[in-house]
């Protein structure tokens, strides 16, 4: 990591709070370590968001609502796991769906 891009990350981490953090117990599928992300919305950038590891400074996924890309789309969450989650109601719930960029060779 440059020292640009760390002392974005410390400007960042100044600015995190505790209820800005999202925990994930098990850290996320093939990153078990990183446990705590952060959420980071640029309004140019709508809908997209990043997903910024405070575990790791340089682990930061894409993501979006899936709801953008399929409005109709109606996930089944069982009763198991929304209760791990505290039981939240509907709206309470903030689901996002990473996304994989692939960069094309320009032709």
């Amino acid at each position: 990591m440059n020292s640009k891009s760390s002392s974005a990350f410390d400007e960042l981490l100044r600015r995190v709070t505790v209820q800005n953090v999202v925990h994930f117990q098990n850290g996320l599928p093939g990153f078990p370590a990183d446990k705590r992300f952060v959420i980071l919305q640029n309004p140019e950038d709508r809908p997209l968001v990043w997903l910024q590891s405070l575990d790791s400074p340089s682990l930061a996924f894409v993501a979006t609502t899936p709801f953008v890309l399929f409005p109709e789309y109606r996930p089944d969450v069982p009763e198991h796991e929304l209760v791990a989650i505290g039981s939240p109601a509907p709206e309470e719930i903030l689901l996002l769906s990473l996304l994989r960029v692939i960069l094309l060779p320009t032709p």
